[in-house]
This record gives structure tokens, C-alpha cells and sequence, in this order.
């Protein structure tokens, strides 16, 4: 079933991320996070000291494995029938159709009574929004939480802009407002 309510036969190929992705833990040890010891709770000044983490010990930054997979297919690729790039378990999966006339794509969205059509051939903007989701734990633009329901709620409204991370547009970076939420977890991960 098409977005414009049409029935179409369509073929597609599809990996599975959760498989993928213990096959490739068998294989790819996960990166060692550098840690440091937290005062005594009960030293003097332990809440000041716990700020200031020796820069030896203080991780610059973060090691997160990108596996991208690109088959020759008739068939565009896509990773559980529906995403080009998905992060899972700690790393993040593309795939990528070797076929030139999959680089325009029709997705299953429209857009002002267009399809939005994905690059399928290289899939750098949803690998870039799935790292931002497993680094920064950033969501696309359209997914908030309702307190209502207790759930997340997609709201489309809101997926504007220049940004990896809303699906309507083809833009492959971050907006500088996705940048500063990134800064924030960060250092808020940091400060834990």
C-alpha cells in the first residue's frame, strides 16, 4: 500500500540489524570506554573533585563502528524493510544498493504531495542520523513524547529544516541546534 492509498508490488531486500549486529560483536569486540575512579563519597570536597577527571583519565573521544553494506541488487537494500541506516547495540549499520537508479528513490513518504525520495545508493544522511542517535541519543525530528499517552508520538510539523535527522529533507549534516543537544548529553554523560 503506497502513501496515496494505491497498491503496488514491490520488491525489496532486507537485512536483519539484530543478527547483523551479534555477528558482527562475535567478530568486532566492542571499544573499551576509558574510566576513572570517583572519589570517596565521604573525602572532603568529593563533589568538586569529581568534576575535575584528571585529562589522562578524561575520554576526547569515542570510537563508534560504522559497517556499511553494499550488494548488487535489483532490489533496493534496506535494513529491517524500512530504514537505509540503522544504530544497534552499540554500532551502526548502513546499507547502501550498488545500483545508480536506487540513488533516487521513492520512499514511503510524501511530502506536499511528493514522494520524498532517499539516496540509496550512498546512505551517509542516515548514517550520520543513526550515529547521532547512538552517540547523542538524538531522535529525527518528528518523534516526541506524549505525556498523554506515555508514548512517542510522531508529529510531523515539526520535520523541518536542513538536518540528517528530519526525513523530509537531503541535507546530510546536523543543524547547529541538534549540534548544541549533542554538547549537552555529552557533557552530561560525562559529568555521570
Amino acid at each position: 500500500l503506497r502513501v496515496d492509498g494505491t497498491f503496488a508490488a514491490e520488491e525489496r531486500v532486507f537485512l536483519d540489524s539484530h543478527t547483523l549486529s551479534r555477528q558482527l560483536r562475535q567478530v568486532v569486540p566492542a571499544p573499551p570506554l576509558a574510566a576513572h575512579a570517583p572519589p570517596a563519597a565521604d573525602a572532603p570536597d568529593a563533589a568538586v573533585r569529581a568534576l575535575r577527571v584528571p585529562r589522562a583519565e578524561a575520554p576526547l573521544s569515542r570510537e563508534v563502528p560504522v559497517f556499511v553494506f553494499e550488494l548488487e541488487s535489483n532490489s533496493p537494500v534496506l535494513l529491517d524493510r524500512f530504514f537505509p541506516a540503522k544504530a544497534t547495540d552499540g554500532i551502526v549499520l548502513a546499507a547502501a544498493s550498488g545500483r545508480a537508479e536506487h540513488a533516487k528513490w521513492e520512499s514511503h513518504l510524501m511530502c506536499n504531495g511528493r514522494h520524498v525520495t532517499w539516496d540509496l545508493a550512498s546512505p551517509v544522511k542516515h548514517a550520520v542520523a543513526a550515529t547521532a542517535q547512538l552517540v547523542c541519543g538524538l531522535l529525527p525530528l518528528h518523534v516526541s513524547f506524549s505525556e498523554a499517552h506515555g508514548r512517542a508520538a510522531s508529529d510531523w510539523m515539526w520535520s523541518v529544516g536542513s538536518s540528517a535527522l528530519a526525513h523530509t529533507s537531503r541535507a546530510a549534516g546536523l543543524g547547529q541546534m541538534q549540534l548544541d543537544a549533542c554538547a549537552r548529553a555529552q557533557l552530561a554523560t560525562a559529568l555521570d
